[in-house]
């Protein structure tokens, strides 16, 4: 790899593209001080990627865009690009060429490009390391840099030698393995402790997955069990479908054999109308050929009259064919006539010629020796004439001196007049520049205000997005508690509407006789049903009731016989009856003694309210009933009650005594459900659910007017922080123009002085222009009046000279007569010869167009025997379409007689075809009667199909097996205890199964994440360990190799003395220091800062030709780093390049010839316009190639 060429624009003094060609060995950039050679050395470190604008001797990084002259403006970019030939790939891209370009504009935007591709400025490091390129490379010695390898701190000493070594990369590569295992460390402990977290939550949740997952079991039990009780009806009604529907089948075969008769006859009745069709179709036919065969016969008419003509038109032709050519021939014997006249003219012509070429040799010998008479006379004028000249051009020389120095002080005066102006307008621009620098800063004032409020409300409004957020999520927790009882209270009064639809808890009797109440009439409901009593009375007025809680109230006792009946005959079960109208007189009241006792809370009947029609029951069943508030109350108010005494005692709890003296009471595992609570529950949940869906109203329109306030906050926030943006940026916008306006100003000032002196120097030069006029004016005087005389004498010789020069133009007149005549004749001849070749011309083009009028007659009479032939074949063609219209006109006539035929086979077939279709109607009216049984079967099976897929999502097709008939009632009761037991799980959180699985998989999750971390971590702790072990070893074998170049090197730059390499710790390979020691010959070793100037130049030089020796690198440029050599340390230094330079790519900045001499191409870098760098550039190898040429 080699540098192939720099390429600047606007960096520094380059303010013009300037591209810099470089060879594979030793390039010299050479010119006087302040012309810009560092400037590319500059161009080639900061396009590396140097950040600190001091490096590049300037104090920010926009100092590098050129700042312009007197003479041109400011750029605003910079450009810089280096090409650098890749085609051994030593840098990790496919190209055999790469381009590293870096731009600036003056705003401060940057841009990197590899490639012409924007990249990243860490790119262009990574892609150099290891290369012993860079900007720390050794590669780069800038001005006065050379001292630096020597005073610099031992640890900047390592850096150097890392970058030999190639280790710079894996330090990198380290750095950010260090970075990655912070972040590693610190994601660690943050997933550990969300997993903390995590494990905390599923204990819980996997108790509520459990209960869910037997709620899900038992609810897909009772899904099965329905479903299979479904498909058994659904069975039943199917076959009674395939009955009905085998009847219509045979119907339909039937009708499809009369079809088929029908679509035979049809198919006759239409083949017959097809050859109906397909005979008029011929018989059309036959009629259009006759029609044909009479415009055929026309028509052959018509040609045969236009063969005739054009028979006739050919004869024509022939006859004025033999005309034409006999006039031709006529033509070219005038032309032979002709032709012989010009050659007689063309000899007499000649002759004259040759006679008049003889007077003018004559002519021309007298000529010459007048001419040689006049030349003599003529170079005595001319040597007077040459002296004469002189004078006469100092004279003009003189007066175009007047003449300018007249001009000089005319642009004088007006370059005065205008830097005068030029003064005033730049005090006018001061003036104007101080106002608007003064405006801008009231105008920053102002923005700064506008900050500072801005920064303010911004604060505010992030303190009110942060309470309205805090506040946001408080709402949000309410929505969702609310949202979560909601949907359980829902839950639950949709298991228990179910079970209350589904009579669960009636007996199977009861639940028989409701759902065919429809059919026996006068059913009320049952008593439990159409009781309502308070919460707390409901359990003792439940057991005072016993198994009449579930009688089913009638109107009329027959309704009860029928009843009865229907269960006997279906064994359905037992039920009891309560019809109104059968119904005894109640029990006489309690006496007031009773209502005194203690613990009594009243009798039964007085805590129902119930139908008035049904309140005859209820005082029949509870008005004997006394309610006390324990067990021992009502045992010691039935023991004071009289004897004969039928009522009953029954307590809060349950507890009952009856009329006998039994006492009943207890509690079992399972709490028994309520009959007459299930209403109340219900109706409760109602209002519950209704009142809670209000409130979740209200909370979520809270929860929506936040978010609007926390979105408008957020707009407002946006909106303020804009405005912030934009005032700093109107602020940095103003800063940067009242900088410029400051350093314009300074500028203005600068200008100010500048004309200032150009006006001194003008009038200075207006004065020395005067004194030249006045010399100039007197030599001139002088001049005038030695021309005078000389012009009297020249008069005189120029009478004669002309006498003489009348008598040879004479002499020259008479032998111009003679060429003038001999040209004419000449002109004669030519143009004889002309007409001559122009007549042979026109004599061939006669026989040419006699041959083609021969052609053309040849093929007229072709044409002719052709018409001729073609009208005979148009008479046999007319004879014989005379013969086919007579054959079409007969065979139409038997096609109409064919026609008639086939109508009549049509019409028998028509009626055939009536008879069967009075059949068809008969079948379909038989078929429809059972068609419709069947859609009624159907119907059936779709209703159940649709129940089954409304509540269940499913098709019979999917239901599985279904039951045997000994299987049903079994099912039945398995549904009951289902419910029974969904009922008493009571509210089942369902989402427990997702969220516990969900809550899992995440800890699973986390805990893969802590177990990958850690790996990585073990990973990152490893590739550190590598990259230290690398680095020790190669660092510590470059060090040794180093160490022993540059002892070789600092012999020979010396010619003698000694200097080593020391390491600051040794043991420490990875931080140690790197230190120089040197002694030149006849010195002891001491401090380097002791040593000359020279050879500190010389000890950095054997230092980094050590290095270059043990890592060549790509190129090496090199900045005035000989300036403090002499001339014998000169020449070692050169030696020692050019053995580098077949390695290495060296680019020297120099002042040097001797190491200019050396250099095979040098570049002269100039400043031919003030402040501006310019190149040029010679090869000097072709340089001394083309000196060597010269005589």
């Amino acid at each position: 790899m080699y540098l192939r060429k720099l390429e600047l624009f606007g960096f520094k003094t380059f303010a013009d593209r300037t591209e810099i060609e470089f060879g594979s060995g030793i390039t010299a950039i050479v010119g006087p001080n302040g012309s810009g050679k560092s400037n590319i050395a500059d161009a080639i470190r900061w396009v590396l990627g140097e950040q600190s604008a001091r490096t590049l001797r300037g104090n920010r990084m926009e100092d590098v865009i050129f700042a312009g002259t007197d003479a041109r403006k400011s750029l605003s970019l910079c450009e810089v690009t280096l090409v650098l030939d890749n085609s051994e790939a030593t840098l990790p891209l496919d190209f055999s060429e790469v381009s590293v370009s870096r731009r600036v504009v003056r705003s401060g935007e940057a841009e990197y490009l590899i490639n012409k591709t924007p990249c990243r400025m860490r790119d262009i490091h990574e892609l150099f390391m290891g290369t012993g390129i860079g900007v720390d490379s050794f590669a780069l010695i800038g001005q006065g840099e050379i001292d630096l390898i020597l005073s610099a701190d031992p640890r900047d000493r390592r850096l150097i030698l890392e970058e030999t070594a190639g280790v710079s990369k894996y330090r990198f590569r380290k750095r950010e393995a260090l970075k990655k295992l912070e972040q590693t460390g610190q994601n660690l402990v943050r997933v550990q402790d969300i997993l903390t977290e995590v494990e905390a939550r599923i204990g819980p949740l996997f108790e509520q997955k459990e209960k869910a997952l037997r709620f899900l079991h038992a609810t897909r039990e009772l899904r099965e069990l329905e479903v299979q009780l479904l498909s058994v009806e659904w069975d039943k009604t199917k076959v009674r479908h395939e009955e009905y529907k085998g009847k219509v089948l045979a119907l339909e075969a039937e009708i499809q054999k009369q079809k088929e008769t029908n679509l035979a006859l049809e198919k006759d009745r239409d083949a017959l109308k097809g050859m109906e069709s397909s005979r008029q179709a011929e018989w059309n036919q036959a009629q259009e050929e006759v029609a044909d065969c009479r415009v055929a016969q026309e028509r052959e008419v018509l040609a045969d009259a236009q063969l005739a003509k054009d028979e006739e038109m050919g004869r024509e032709r022939i006859r004025t064919l033999d005309q034409e050519i006999a006039d031709l021939e006529l033509r070219a014997q005038d032309l032979a006539r002709a032709v012989a006249e010009e050659e007689d003219s063309l000899a007499v012509v000649g002759s004259e010629m040759q006679a008049l070429a003889q007077g003018q040799k004559t002519l021309a010998e007298e000529n010459r020796d007048r001419m040689k008479e006049l030349a003599d006379i003529t170079e005595i004028i001319e040597a007077r004439k040459s002296t004469y000249d002189e004078a006469r051009e100092e004279r003009a020389s003189l007066e175009t001196r007047l003449d300018h120095i007249k001009v000089q002080e005319q642009d004088l005066l007006a370059r005065l007049a205008r830097v005068e102006v030029d003064s005033d307008s730049l005090d006018e621009e001061t003036a104007d520049i101080q106002q608007r620098t003064a405006e801008g800063k009231a105008e920053l004032e102002d923005l700064w205000r506008r900050i500072q409020d801005a920064k303010e409300r911004s604060q505010q409004l992030t303190r009110s997005r942060r309470e309205k957020g805090e506040l946001r999520k408080s709402v949000v927790s309410q929505w969702e508690a609310l949202h979560y009882d909601l949907k359980e209270k829902k839950s639950r009064r949709a298991i228990l509407s179910d079970l209350d639809q589904q009579q669960e808890g009636y007996n199977e009797g009861v639940r028989a006789i409701l759902k065919k109440g429809a059919e026996f009439g006068g059913i009320l409901g049952t008593l439990g049903d159409l009781l309502h009593v308070p919460e707390p009375f409901e359990r003792p007025i439940e057991i005072a009731l016993g198994h009449y809680v579930q009688s089913i109230v009638l109107k009329e006792g027959e309704a009860a016989r029928d009843a009865i009946q229907y269960l006997r005959q279906k064994k359905a079960g037992r039920a009891t009856f309560l019809p109104l109208n059968h119904m005894r007189p109640p029990d006489p009241r309690l006496s007031d003694d009773l209502r005194e006792a203690p613990g009594f809370r009243g009798l039964a009947a007085d805590f129902v309210t119930c139908d008035p029609r049904c309140r005859e029951i209820v005082e029949s069943l509870l008005s004997a009933v006394a309610v006390f508030d324990d067990l021992p109350a009502a045992i010691s108010a039935s023991r004071k009650a009289p004897a004969g005494d039928r009522r009953m005692y029954v307590t809060l709890e349950g507890d009952l005594l009856t009329p006998d003296g039994a006492v009943t009471g207890g509690e079992g595992r399972t709490q028994r459900k309520s009959l007459l609570g299930r209403k109340r529950i219900l109706d409760t949940l109602k209002a519950e659910i209704q009142k809670m869906e209000e409130e979740l109203l209200l909370v979520l329109q809270s929860k929506t007017d936040l978010e609007t306030e926390v979105n408008l906050l957020d707009e407002e926030f946006r909106r303020v922080a804009q405005d912030l943006t934009d005032a700093q940026l109107k602020e940095r916008e103003i800063t940067s123009r009242c900088r410029h306006l400051e350093e314009r100003e300074e500028r203005l000032k600068r200008d100010k002085n500048r004309t200032l002196e150009e006006i001194a120097r003008c009038k200075e030069e207006l004065c020395s222009a005067q004194d030249s006029r006045t010399k100039a004016q007197m030599r001139l005087e002088k001049l005038n009046i030695w021309l005078g005389s000389e012009e009297t004498r020249g008069d005189e010789t120029g009478q004669d000279l002309a006498e003489r020069r009348a008598a040879l133009t004479e002499i020259q007149k008479r032998e111009t007569e003679v060429q003038v005549s001999l040209a004419a004749l000449k002109e004669k001849c030519e143009s004889t010869t002309r007409r001559l070749s122009a007549l042979k011309e026109d004599g061939a083009a006669l026989v040419e167009q006699g041959k083609a009028r021969g052609l053309i007659l040849a093929e007229s009479r072709d044409s002719l025997a052709k018409a001729i032939k073609e009208r005979a074949e148009s008479g046999v063609r007319l004879n014989r379409l005379k013969l086919e219209l007579a054959a079409c006109m007969e065979r139409g006539d038997t096609l109409s007689e064919t026609r008639k035929t086939i109508a009549a086979e049509s019409e028998q077939i028509e009626k055939s075809l009536a008879e069967i279709r009075s059949r068809l109607e008969e079948l379909l009216s038989a078929r429809e009667a059972w068609k419709i049984k069947e859609t009624e079967a159907s119907a059936r099976i779709a209703e159940l199909s649709d129940r089954l897929e409304r509540e269940f999502g499913l098709s019979f097709d999917q239901s599985g097996k279904s039951l045997k008939e000994n299987e049903t009632a079994g099912a039945s009761r398995r549904v009951r205890q289902l419910r029974q037991e969904i009922q008493e799980l009571g509210p089942v959180n369902l989402s427990a199964v997702s969220d516990y699985e969900k809550l899992d998989d995440r800890h699973r999750f986390l805990t893969s994440q802590c177990r990958d971390l850690q790996e990585s971590l073990d990973a990152l702790r490893e590739i550190i360990s590598d990259i230290d072990e690398t680095t020790r070893k190669q660092f510590g074998q470059t060090f040794e190799q180093v160490r022993e170049r540059f002892g070789q090197m600092f012999c020979r730059l010396f010619g003698g003395g000694r200097a080593d390499l020391r390491l600051s710790d040794p043991q420490d390979l990875l931080e140690t220091g790197v230190e120089i020691a040197a002694c030149p010959p006849g010195k002891r070793m001491q401090n380097l800062n002791l040593l000359s100037g020279g050879e500190k130049a010389l000890t950095a030089i054997a230092f980094l030709m050590a290095l270059l020796s043990v890592r060549p690198s790509p190129f090496c440029v090199l900045d005035e780093i000989d300036a403090p050599l002499d001339d014998a340390n000169v020449e070692r230094y050169i030696q020692i390049l050019k053995e580098f330079s077949l390695h290495s790519q060296f680019i020297l900045i120099t002042h040097n010839r001797r190491s200019m001499e050396e250099a095979e191409v040098l570049y002269g870098a100039t400043m031919e316009e003030a402040g501006v760098s310019r190149l040029l550039s010679v090869r000097l190898a072709d340089a001394k190639a083309l000196a060597g040429s010269q005589p």
